[in-house]
Parts: C-alpha cells; structure tokens; sequence
C-alpha cells in the first residue's frame, strides 16, 4: 500500500471514529406515563415511542425525530437547583405581551383602581423574579398529578425523570432513581415532555405551562395587596 493510500485510510478511520464518538446514543425507546388523580376519579394518558427502521413510531403514527431528541436533550442538561426567569420563558417580551391579555387586576379587595401599577409590577423583571417562590411554594388538595418518564437507549441504559408536583410546568422534576436522583426545575423537559403528547393528554397543559400568565398575575395581585394593607 502506497503512504498516500495508507493516510487516507487513516484519515477517514479517524473521521468515522469521530462522527461515532459524535452520534447521541441510539434509542430504543421512550415511555411515558402521566396521571392526574382527585378525591372522586382519576385519569390517565400513557405513550410509548419505539424506534423502528429509522424512525420514531407511536402505535401507527410517525414521531418527529426532532421531538424525540429535544427530550432527550433536555433530561441530559445540568441540574437547575432553583426556578429561573430564562428558563421559565419569563422574558421581558414575553411579560410585556402576556400583560395585555389580562382583562385587568384580578378582583382584589384594596387593589380598586391600580390597574397600572399591577401592569408595571407584571413586566417587571426583578419584581417577578421576587414572586418565584410564591409560584412554587403554595398548597393546595384534590389535585395530585404525577408524570414520569423514561428513555431506554439500545445498550439497555436508561435516563429517567419524575414529577408529583401540581405547580406550573411540574415543577420540580427528579432525575435518576432513588438516593442518585437529582431534583431540577427545568421546565425543558417539561415542554419536550408535552410535545410529545397529543392534545387533551393528561396533564398536557400544565406541563407546557398554560397556566404560568394566569398564576403569576395572582402573585402579583397577593404581593401587591400586602404592600396595601
């Protein structure tokens, strides 16, 4: 063999060991169980993805690969040990948009003709910033959803991700099993989680965050209230 044909065979053993190295685990498949359980009745959605001739498949119907790997995608990033305005989407776009679809102040006693300073207190970001504890901290009964997933790759390993929590998007989730799980308020995976899923799924809309402009507003009345006693 010639040195010219002895380099290129080197070379190209070199890039299609790096396009491997490069390549995200094959998967075998996804499952994922979402349930929403009250005093009186329960309901529950359940999805299974398999791969199948390279492609993605639900029962009969084609998944967008771009879908699968979003989620797969998102249970692999770093850990977020507490909720974050960016990640949650609350941008000051997205504030200043979402405000104009609240028909005005949430019907508060004390808050009667301050409709700007709640709209100024909405959009603003550090004021907001002060309200995530209050997004993820209350209570509440008769509402006990659960979603959890699990990704199995073709060498048989597993990523896996839990959710009990009935604040907007699930938040948190727990990643991993037992005392190795780790808890992320992510709310990626929470969206790649519900696009996956068809409309009217359970637990669907919290997990893409219907709610977020709705419930923010009412932390925004309840802070605002307090500084108008």
């Amino acid at each position: 063999m010639t040195t010219r044909r002895i380099f290129l065979a080197a070379s190209f053993a070199f890039l299609w060991s790096t396009c491997l190295v490069g390549q995200t685990r094959p998967i075998r498949q996804i499952k994922i169980v979402s349930v929403w359980e009250g005093w009186e009745h329960s309901i529950k959605t359940q999805l299974f993805i398999f791969s199948r001739r390279d492609a993605y498949w639900g029962g009969n119907k084609p998944v967008d690969a771009k879908l699968v790997n979003a989620l797969v995608s998102a249970l692999n990033e770093a850990a977020i040990a507490n909720p974050n305005l960016q990640n949650l989407g609350l941008t000051k776009e997205w504030l200043e948009a979402a405000v104009l679809s609240i028909p005005g102040i949430p019907v508060e006693p004390g808050l009667e003709g301050k409709e700007r300073e709640f709209r100024n207190a909405f959009t603003d970001l550090d004021f907001v910033q002060s309200l995530l504890p209050m997004l993820f901290g209350f209570e509440q009964t008769d509402d006990y959803p659960s979603a959890k997933v699990v990704v199995t790759f073709a060498d048989g390993s597993t990523i896996a991700a839990l959710s009990h929590s009935y604040y907007v998007f699930m938040l948190p989730w727990r990643l991993g099993t037992g005392e190795s799980s780790v808890r992320t308020y992510n709310a990626n995976i929470s969206r790649a989680v519900a696009a996956l899923m068809e409309e009217g799924a359970t637990n669907r809309e919290r997990l893409q965050g219907a709610r977020l402009g709705t419930e923010l507003a009412d932390a925004v009345s309840s802070r605002l209230r307090s500084q108008h006693p």
